[in-house]
């Protein structure tokens, strides 16, 4: 399937899921694949939990040595894990030290 031209994803266009873009990952021409990389970057800060679920597709393409957009999926992965890793330690003082909570011993009945 021939792509007319480039396809225009931006955060200015409000997507409410990524899974579109996250299919083009999949698809054997590398034109797909290269603008859903491309657009996947656009939108990475606001679905990288959605992605995050792909990223061995993405990490597969950066390991292509062959694949002409290596650095830019090496990007995106690289985005996806920075996320997770930073949504990671804000959900830790969330849940506080566990350790230090004692615990209250359950009356009979």
């Amino acid at each position: 399937m021939a792509v007319a031209g480039p396809i225009s994803m931006g955060p200015a266009l409000g997507l409410s899921s990524a899974a579109g873009l996250i299919s083009m990952l999949e698809e054997t021409e590398v034109q797909l694949q290269t603008t859903a990389l491309r657009s996947l970057n656009k939108v990475i800060d606001t679905h990288w939990a959605e992605v995050a679920g792909s990223i061995s597709v993405i990490e597969a393409m950066y390991e292509d040595e062959f694949f002409a957009q290596r650095e830019l999926a090496a990007l995106l992965a690289s985005k996806v894990r920075h996320s997770a890793s930073a949504a990671s330690r804000h959900q830790r003082p969330v849940l506080g030290d566990l350790s230090r909570v004692s615990r209250v011993p359950r009356s009979e009945t």
